[in-house]
């Protein structure tokens, strides 16, 4: 699974004491699956970094996209049968991908995931099995619903009513669609009276409404994460390098943060030491496992003023009261995730980074970053954890008393 579906998973599974299994990596993965999974994100982290060539780099990933298509809503229709990425999942796992979750020691007899693999696994081999899967964007592939959708005990979390739609849409029963949203950490909600959330939302827009000038005093804090292929690391030199007079006068600060591993943070390094020498307000937040990443990024969010960051299924965090610049979305289901984010008028793409002062500036202080962090605050589904985590309860009782 890739970073974004581990994001999903690991709020719930520290609620649920457990930890989260890789695809690939763990023991829920046997040496083929491991080739097989190592193989998939070499030719997708391949394909993501070729994206940012000129003109042949997005008609490679462009052919990578085919495989993850979203068609147009239409909301009334139901049922739709099959696509190529549900014949090729159909085909891996009649092939023996993903058996080894058949092995694992589930006292509990559930399975929880974010990641649509399982899910198609379960209904072929365990369909007695009940299962929860967390969708991850703002819509999803026909890849995410098995090609029988009623098969098997399958329960679906959605993000927002376009995903709810689109799980109709593919033939799955309403009672089996559950319009929650997404698990934002504990650390950034505070549980069902939102406390954290609250008071980190009011002394974000209190920066974010203020019309006084910039100061040091108070520096602008924006947060932009590299994903674990690090496709916008280069998108980020050049923010980097269009706020530099206002990074180095501590009047912004801005904070990388790569994913655990990442290639980039070389990169990023060097660029430090040849543009930023000792200069405090550039910070490269560096972690070298998954779970001291997930906790050093949440502590940055929970100051932080402004994500600038690809649609990905960062996106929700926009309802802890956080407007988002974007960069260019990647894949079909980011593209999806920036039409909502535009339509709900609570993020915005970005411009040319090279020149991120000018306009960057001029959002601040025409109030409309101030206004994106409101619109994100009305609409955000912030406790979706602690509503995940009851229905899968009721459903653990169930299985029980059953």
């Amino acid at each position: 699974m890739g970073l974004g579906h581990i994001r999903a998973l690991r709020p719930l599974a520290l609620r649920f004491n457990r930890n989260v299994l890789l695809l690939g990596q763990t023991k829920v993965s046997d040496s083929s699956d491991k080739k097989f999974w190592s193989k998939s994100l070499r030719i997708y982290e391949w394909f993501s970094n070729a994206s940012q060539l000129p003109i042949i780099g997005r008609l490679l990933f462009w052919f990578l996209d085919i495989f993850l298509y979203i068609g147009p809503l239409k909301e009334t229709t139901r049922g739709a049968k099959t696509s190529f990425s549900l014949f090729l999942l159909d085909y891996t796992i009649k092939r023996g991908i993903c058996k080894e979750i058949d092995n694992l020691n589930n006292p509990f007899n559930i399975l929880v995931t974010s990641f649509y693999a399982p899910v198609s696994h379960m209904t072929q081999n365990r369909p007695q099995t009940p299962v929860v899967c967390q969708v991850c964007d703002t819509d999803l592939s026909r890849a995410w619903v098995p090609s029988s959708p009623n098969i098997g005990n399958v329960h679906y979390i959605s993000t927002c009513k376009r995903s709810s739609y689109r799980l109709r849409e593919y033939g799955v029963e309403a009672s089996k669609i559950h319009l929650l949203g997404f698990p934002l950490p504990d650390e950034l909600v505070g549980g069902d009276s939102q406390e954290i959330a609250i008071n980190n939302y009011n002394r974000r827009y209190a920066k974010l409404n203020n019309d006084s000038i910039l100061n040091a005093r108070t520096p602008l804090k924006i947060a932009y994460p590299i994903g674990g292929a690090g496709v916008m690391v280069d998108n980020g030199i050049k923010a980097a390098i269009g706020l530099k007079s206002l990074v180095v006068e501590g009047k912004i600060e801005l904070v990388f943060v790569p994913s655990p591993n990442n290639s980039s943070v070389n990169k990023l390094n060097k660029f430090k030491d040849t543009h930023f020498a000792d200069c405090p307000n550039l910070i490269i937040a560096n972690s070298t496992n998954l779970d001291g990443y997930f906790t050093l990024f949440n502590r940055i969010l929970a100051n932080t003023h402004i994500l600038w960051t690809k649609p990905s299924e960062l996106t929700f965090y926009s309802g802890l009261g956080i407007p988002i610049i974007m960069c260019p979305p990647l894949g079909a289901q980011e593209r999806c995730n920036r039409e909502w984010l535009l339509a709900n008028e609570i993020g915005v793409d970005q411009l040319n980074p090279l020149k991120s002062k000018g306009w960057l500036v001029g959002m601040f202080y025409s109030g409309l970053l101030a206004q994106m962090a409101r619109n994100g605050w009305e609409c955000g589904r912030r406790t979706a954890l602690y509503n995940v985590e009851r229905l899968i309860e009721d459903i653990l009782n169930e299985t029980v008393e059953g």
